[in-house]
């Protein structure tokens, strides 16, 4: 007699059978481990989603719910509040999952790291992956504003410094760039922010409920800027002044970018907003602002 349980994509422990033997896989996800038990889980799908049905079979190996490891990245306060994990454990919906055969996100789970509209997006409860210069995959979830290595491949024995580097960059932008230049070179963020296709201008990051918004530069003072630190060096330059071009005679040529501004009577720079004001080449007796 097949038992067929509907699983929809974001399960929580109370969408999970209360049966040590009944597991499901959801949408695409599916893992396959080895096991001494003869059962076996078959994708199926109805009208109402995804959904599987239990059935026996000799020497078949039993495959591992995608909707587990779900749990495990995304609900696994859920686990500790019910005194669910062991130091060797999980154990839900009535089943124990040994951390040692927890499996690998699969890659196409995953979304990649990509701007659109000078936009990335980080949403809460969903895979992320990103491959780095030396060609390795680093594979993140997003959970509560957070993205990082899946707490699955953690507890596995999976830790990867790489990846933890990159996915604190990206949290970091999420909530305030300030301090980047204290743990990347502004080739590395380049490289982070290049290969997201994120283009030379304002951008933006939002991860979950948090956003923020920078000015990708050129320069030498910084790679993310903020916009409000954008918006003051602007204003600086092109309306009250600042103390270098108040030293700088009119008409003199300030470099900013490939292109050249002149300095005018009231020692104010006419500078269409949205240029790299933070790439600019004072005049030799001034010092970089």
């Amino acid at each position: 007699m097949n038992t067929v349980i509907n699983v929809s994509r974001n399960n929580t422990l109370e969408n999970i059978k209360k049966d040590e033997k009944l597991s499901c896989i959801s949408g695409k996800r599916t893992y396959r481990r080895t096991t001494s038990a003869k059962d076996l889980y078959v994708k199926s799908s109805t009208l109402m989603g995804s959904s599987c049905v239990y059935t026996r079979h000799k020497d078949i190996a039993l495959q591992y719910s995608a909707a587990i490891l779900d749990i495990i990245n995304f609900h696994y306060d859920d686990i500790h509040a019910r005194h669910n994990e062991t130091l060797n454990s999980f154990f839900i919906g009535g089943a124990e999952y040994l951390k040692g055969n927890i499996p690998k996100i699969n890659p196409s789970w995953c979304s990649e790291i990509k701007a659109t509209n000078n936009v990335v997006v980080f949403n809460s409860g969903e895979y992320y992956k990103y491959t780095d210069k030396n060609g390795e995959m680093h594979i993140f979830s997003c959970r509560n504003n957070h993205l990082g290595q899946p707490y699955s491949d953690q507890i596995s024995g999976r830790q990867n410094s790489n990846t933890y580097n990159i996915g604190r960059f990206w949290r970091m932008l999420s909530t305030n760039g300030t301090y980047l230049s204290m743990y990347y070179l502004h080739d590395e963020q380049r490289q982070y922010l290049n290969d997201a296709g994120i283009n030379k201008g304002f951008f933006s990051v939002k991860m979950g409920s948090l956003r923020k918004e920078y000015f990708y530069s050129s320069g030498s003072s910084g790679v993310a800027i903020s916009v409000q630190r954008y918006k003051d060096r602007y204003k600086m330059l092109t309306q009250s002044g600042c103390p270098f071009l108040k030293r700088t005679e009119p008409g003199t040529a300030i470099s900013i970018g490939a292109k050249e501004y002149l300095v005018k009577l009231d020692h104010t720079l006419d500078i269409p907003y949205g240029e790299d004001i933070f790439d600019i080449e004072l005049p030799k007796y001034t010092e970089k602002i």
